[in-house]
């Protein structure tokens, strides 16, 4: 059952409501007879924000900043034209979930949508950040939001984690053209064209930096270890930010699991798989079959994000990760200094071989004393000359 605006009520109202059950929607739709993932998607037909309150306020409390975060949002971005009009606004009990709805449009302009979210969450974050208190206790759930095949709570029925019903208001059920409304974002909003603006300037940016393929390959091969160690750090900053990771929770463990295994010794990596599962909200009862995956899997940055629900450029833009260049100059400047001390070591032996006492050898070297000193060692006594 997906959240088709024409009969969305008539739908809930048909069910019989058990208060002990939860109960779900897809917001797009997949191939009839096939199983829920990404490959079967059909069709894209609503986009679905997700707003989380996670903070520890009592529940009258919760629905107050709900109910002014929406009535701000409709005053300050709707009725001046910075987003569209919403269909609906479902609350959840935990949060709130704005629904708008999309003509049928088919499931290889997922990119497409994917950017549409992106683009709304931009805005809607710059909104908050008018009001200090709405930006401390209320969350964009971006990846639940950006998942296609994702399930959000169905209209008019119970939260059995809340205990209590969730209410929904529907607006309208007019459609919306998903080319027609990234094609308007992009050229008439001013946060999506400051953030396609720093986009370009981060391009630019590292296009100057690259040097000859053949430095690439090399610097990249030189930083293997550091790129899977950043994908543990990335998932674990995720979670951090967003604790309720629902739905993506086995995603992250084994991308987190097959680069720890890359890295660090089989019973490490199970200890930082653990500690990742221990982080999350609700964290898994049992993740052994994790670890019994015996194959190691080459991921490529670009597919990694995407299993993430992320972009590589929009963790880029915020300045927490850059990891989709290496620091070329910086490595560079480390080899030369790595070779100038291998110099200055291979000399010195030879001045300690030719009898020369420790603390000429390195004055003449500028090499400290204690490092001369081990050099000399671990020469063989009956090498050495004396003078």
């Amino acid at each position: 059952m997906y959240a088709d605006f024409t009969n969305i009520r008539e739908k809930a109202e048909n069910l019989k409501i058990n208060k002990s059950q939860d109960y779900y929607i897809m917001v797009n739709t997949v191939k009839q007879f096939t199983t829920r993932n990404t490959e079967n998607l059909f069709s894209l037909n609503n986009i679905c924000i997700d707003f989380d309150i996670h903070s520890k306020l009592p529940i009258h409390e919760k629905k107050l900043l709900l109910d002014e975060f929406c009535w701000r949002l409709n005053r300050d971005l709707v009725s001046t034209g910075e987003l569209p009009p919403f269909n609906a606004i479902h609350f959840t009990g935990r949060g709130v979930q704005i629904y708008w709805h999309l003509e049928s449009t088919a499931s290889s302009l997922l990119y497409l949508y994917q950017r549409a979210i992106d683009y709304f969450a931009i805005i809607i974050r710059e909104f908050l950040k008018e009001y200090p208190t709405l930006e401390r206790h209320i969350e964009i759930d971006i990846n639940a939001s950006k998942n296609p095949i994702g399930l959000f709570r169905m209209f008019d029925t119970y939260n059995t984690k809340a205990k209590m019903p969730t209410a929904t208001e529907i607006y309208h059920d007019k459609a919306l053209s998903l080319n027609e409304l990234v094609k308007r974002l992009e050229q008439e909003s001013e946060p999506v064209k400051a953030y396609l603006k720093r986009k370009e300037a981060i391009k630019r940016r590292y296009q100057k930096q690259e040097l000859n393929n053949d430095i690439l390959k090399e610097e990249r091969t030189g930083g293997f270890s550091a790129l899977h160690y950043k994908r543990i750090k990335i998932i674990e900053q995720l979670i951090s930010e967003n604790n309720d990771c629902i739905g993506k929770r086995d995603t992250m463990l084994f991308l987190a699991f097959n680069s720890a295994r890359q890295i660090y010794p089989f019973a490490t990596a199970k200890k930082i798989c653990r500690k990742i599962n221990n982080s999350f909200s609700e964290p898994l009862k049992n993740i052994d079959y994790i670890f019994k995956q015996e194959k190691v899997y080459q991921i490529k940055n670009e597919t990694f994000f995407e299993k993430l629900g992320v972009t590589e450029e929009e963790l880029i833009n915020t300045g927490r990760y850059e990891m989709s260049r290496p620091n070329i100059t910086r490595d560079l400047e480390r080899n030369v200094r790595k070779q100038e001390q291998m110099m200055k070591k291979d000399m010195a032996k030879k001045l300690i071989l030719s009898g020369c006492k420790l603390k000429e050898v390195a004055e003449r070297t500028a090499l400290s004393l204690s490092t001369v000193s081990r050099i000399s060692a671990d020469i063989p006594k009956s090498k050495k000359k004396k003078k």
